[in-house]
């Protein structure tokens, strides 16, 4: 005949918040839905090991038909101490037994609240596996290695970052066991607890406060006793002063019969009285005012107490000092090590890209320049905890916690409503009505598009975006100067810096090279004479690379000296993309004073003015080997109207616009002049503009940044 299994809940005693198994005191925790699936799951954990060690379980309930095994309260207790290996308590009886087991509620032995004592760990003692840099925050992955008995166990983790954010925390594991509950708490630790974070240690205290709160809290307590003397005495003193106005209303009450003319001695009796009450009430109340001002005085210095006690606490939070621990329950089914992986995000570290763009110069005509540009990582922290050989990933990722889709509400559209101006039936008066005049743009030329500058984007978790809308771009793949692992998931990239590194928790940047792409660039110098002769130089690169470029800062180097300083732009891999290498010194631009010739001209009109500008430039290209490509901006005055009329004598302009540069002329959409021109090395060559402008006889025009204006011949 088969024995049906008992029901689940009678194999475990009822404890309140929590159920204890019979077989072996393992605590578990009630669930709110009243699911049985942990309870069956030990259960089932109970018999494997009762069958593989030979030991009976929990005896089932017996039918009905069967004769029920008698046990006293003392058997169930000794069995169950004999269950967890331990030795039954001497004196032990069965009254003692049966008061265990009596009541609502089962009282058991200390063992069964928990199966060992907490153990606690030093978080700057646990290694990293791993630290991912984001731009605003970072993600500290550390590991916990530990070897636990079977039971459920308490561990405590201490000195958590001062910078965490408590929603990111999470704990994960290999081995055989069940992660019940992560729990987050926060409170004020003696300094001793973090000597990593201090260099100095002071007296141990056991309250939440540090010993100089301590110490202002019982200053501002002996503050508040010496205020209440005060108030003390001011009532004192007020008390005396109602007793005086009383004794002054009952003068002369019992002398309404006496005749109006009083003797002398009644007179001086009067007269002193009169005395001691002003000289008594004089002193009264200047003790009054002077008690007034001391509990004013005494109040403002416990204020000023009291806002230095909550600075101080508010700094605390923010320290290190304050003890910020993490409390896990694991249950373990067998003995072993078990593994378990710490991870939660930090605020206050971040990364950002920087760039040093050297162009080397060819210096034979077998060589070609070439544009290097060394892609590095500025990463700064100050989360309160060192990043001690700790392996550095350095993620384009924008997290953030607790992110959700911003809701878009609807937009309405209605008439503009106005108040009507009717008009004056009485008068005649018609008004204009407000309601006529529409507003400018209307209900739909209100409120313009937004304009989108790039795309958020990130991993498997939310992103956020703090500063920029446009994603940060990851560097060419390619590493010359050390190995370094680029992990494209095509959302975001993840840089792994090579080897073990240590970033101290000083709010410092500090540099890493992470890789450095050549191109071979295609160089332009431009120069706008009239408003200085300097020739800029301008690298136009193609990125062939198979990861985009990241938007930072950029050093300027041409041939190994520093130039200027630039801002990169975010590049697509196949985009193009120009970069300004400052001022070429080795190319001189020479402007001349220009030359004017006016003449009268007669035409089938009449006679008109007219004049011819001739503009003379010299370039000088002093590189040895390089041939240099040369645009050269010149105005040319543009016609406002009808009567002036400019044409460009030298040199020859082409009609259709150039896009790339190559030698010719052009006139571009602001009406200016560029020419074009290859300058071979150490060759010299001159420039002429030359313009004619024609205008009516006597009159003069007048030349502005945005027309040319004709104006009468003053004679």
């Amino acid at each position: 005949m088969v024995r049906p299994r008992a029901p689940v809940y009678d194999l475990y005693y009822d404890c309140g918040d929590y159920l204890a198994c019979k077989r072996c005191g393992t605590k578990l925790k009630k669930q709110k839905d009243k699911s049985t699936s942990s309870l069956n799951s030990h259960r089932d954990m109970c018999e494997r090991r009762s069958k593989a060690n030979s030991e009976p379980l929990v005896k089932q309930p017996r039918l009905q038909d069967e004769p029920q095994e008698q046990q006293t309260p003392n058997d169930v207790i000794a069995r169950l101490f004999a269950t967890c290996g331990m030795p039954m308590p001497a004196g032990e009886s069965s009254e003692s037994s049966s008061a265990m087991l009596e009541g609502g509620q089962h009282q058991f032995p200390s063992f069964f609240d928990m199966t060992t004592q907490p153990l606690t760990f030093q978080a700057k003692d646990l290694p990293f596996r791993k630290v991912t840099v984001y731009n605003d925050r970072a993600e500290v992955n550390r590991e916990l290695n530990v070897h636990l008995t079977v039971g459920v166990h308490e561990l405590i983790i201490e000195g958590i970052s001062n910078a965490v954010h408590p929603n990111s925390l999470r704990l994960d594991g290999t081995g055989n066991a069940v992660i019940h509950e992560v729990k987050f708490k926060e409170a004020q630790k003696s300094p001793q607890a973090f000597p990593g974070f201090f260099h100095s240690s002071p007296s141990p205290s056991s309250s939440e406060d540090t010993p100089e709160i301590e110490h202002l809290l019982a200053e501002a307590s002996e503050l508040k006793n010496r205020q209440e003397e005060v108030e003390d005495r001011k009532i004192a003193y007020q008390k005396q002063v109602d007793s005086l106005n009383a004794m002054i209303m009952r003068v002369g009450d019992g002398e309404k019969e006496k005749p109006i003319f009083c003797d002398d001695q009644y007179t001086s009796r009067v007269n002193t009285f009169f005395e001691f009450y002003e000289r008594k009430m004089i002193q009264l109340q200047r003790n009054i005012r002077e008690a007034e001002r001391g509990s004013k005085n005494l109040q403002k210095a416990m204020d000023k107490i009291n806002t230095h006690i909550n600075h101080l606490r508010m700094e605390a939070k923010k320290s290190p000092q304050a003890s910020r621990k993490i409390q896990v329950t694991v249950e373990v089914p067998e003995e072993g090590d078990l593994e378990f992986l710490l991870s939660y995000q930090v605020s206050m570290a971040r990364w950002r890209p920087t760039y040093d763009v050297r162009l080397i110069s060819a210096k034979n005509s077998e060589e070609k320049t070439t544009l290097k540009i060394d892609f590095s990582a500025q990463i700064q922290q100050n989360t309160g905890e060192d990043w001690t050989d700790a392996k550095i990933f350095l993620s384009t990722a924008r997290p953030c916690l607790g992110g959700t889709v911003p809701k878009l509400e609807t937009l309405n559209a209605s008439l503009h409503s106005s108040m009507t101006h009717y008009p004056n039936r009485f008068l005649g008066a018609q008004q204009p009505s407000s309601s006529s005049r529409v507003p400018t743009g209307g209900f739909f030329g209100m409120m313009p598009a937004p304009t989108v500058s790039g795309y958020s984007h990130g991993p498997t978790r939310a992103v956020e975006n703090e500063e920029e809308v446009a994603p940060r771009k990851e560097p060419p793949p390619e590493v010359a100067h050390m190995e370094m692992s680029v992990n494209n998931t095509g959302l975001t990239t993840e840089f792994e810096v090579a080897n073990l590194r240590t970033i101290p928790s000083d709010d410092s940047e500090h540099k890493m090279l992470i890789t450095h792409v050549a191109f071979e660039p295609s160089l332009l110098h431009e120069c706008v004479p009239k408003k200085s002769t300097n020739v800029f130089l301008t690298a136009s690169v193609v990125n062939n690379s198979e990861f985009p470029l990241l938007e930072g800062d950029a050093s300027v180097y041409l041939n190994h000296s520093f130039v200027a300083k630039t801002h990169l732009k975010a590049v697509a891999p196949g985009e193009k993309f120009t970069c300004s290498l400052g001022v070429d010194n080795a190319v001189k631009v020479t402007y001349k004073a220009p030359q004017k010739y006016n003449y009268e001209t007669g035409t089938v009109f009449g006679k008109a003015s007219s004049v011819i500008h001739t503009q003379m430039i010299t370039v000088y290209n002093t590189k040895p080997a390089d041939q240099i490509t040369l645009v050269v901006r010149e105005q040319i005055p543009k016609s406002s109207e009808e009567r002036i009329r400019v044409k460009i004598l030298e040199p020859v302009v082409i009609s259709d616009s150039i896009e790339e540069a190559r030698p010719g002329c052009m006139l571009n959409s602001d009406n200016n002049l560029e020419w074009t021109v290859y300058v071979n090395p150490t060759e010299k060559k001159d420039l002429t503009v030359k313009w004619q402008g024609e205008y009516p006889l006597n009159q003069h025009i007048y030349y502005s940044s945005d027309q040319a204006v004709i104006v009468p011949l003053l004679r």
